[in-house]
């Protein structure tokens, strides 16, 4: 099982990159959530196998890179009980 958390930088709010990121998890195995941060970032935090969550994340950057100017990922320790994939507020 990988979990992991990813910061989006760039142009990642108003632009429909949460809502963008719920319809591309549809076609992956993952689970998690993606929500806007204050300082501009958005955060997501998604787990899986392992191949579904590169696939996911691979996706996510080809479907908005146009968007995304940076990231920053990290292994995310603790284990979530998400059912399916969601934007958080």
């Amino acid at each position: 099982m990988k979990r992991v958390v990813v910061y989006y930088t760039g142009n990642v709010q108003g632009v429909g990159f949460r809502y963008t990121t719920e319809s591309i998890s549809r076609n992956f195995k993952v689970s998690g959530w993606v929500k806007n941060l204050k300082d501009g970032r958005v955060k997501l935090h998604s787990q899986g196998v392992d191949s579904e969550v590169n696939a996911f994340l691979d996706a996510i950057g080809e479907k908005l890179s146009a968007n995304i100017h940076g990231f920053e990922m990290e292994n995310a320790d603790n284990k979530e009980d998400n059912i399916g994939f969601k934007i958080s507020f």
